[in-house]
């Protein structure tokens, strides 16, 4: 399993929503789908920050299972900003956007 795998399954508590948002995230990889994980990347700032630069290139709809995943991630970040923010770049670092089911 990979290092990405690894910190979804053990997410702490205050970033399990986040987790389960990446997750679902993990479906879209190389996809032109809208993918919500990078909706939630994209809108706490994470992806500019590491020089991503915006990583949902699509003017997709989300569905309302996904708008609900993304609104839990939200608040956990609006919660604890510092902590989900970190957690987020350190699941990023970990090479999410090469990771193999």
């Amino acid at each position: 399993m990979s290092k990405v795998w690894d910190m979804i399954e053990v997410a702490p508590e205050w970033a399990s929503q986040t987790a389960r948002l990446a997750s679902w995230g993990a479906n879209y990889l190389g996809s032109s789908a809208t993918n919500p994980w990078s909706v939630f990347v994209d809108m706490i700032g994470v992806s500019d920050d590491m020089w991503l630069g915006r990583l949902d290139r699509t003017t997709g709809r989300l569905s309302v299972m996904e708008i609900n995943m993304l609104v839990g991630a939200l608040v956990e970040y609006t919660d604890r900003p510092s902590d989900v923010t970190k957690w987020v770049t350190d699941l990023l670092d970990a090479d999410f956007m090469e990771m193999e089911r």
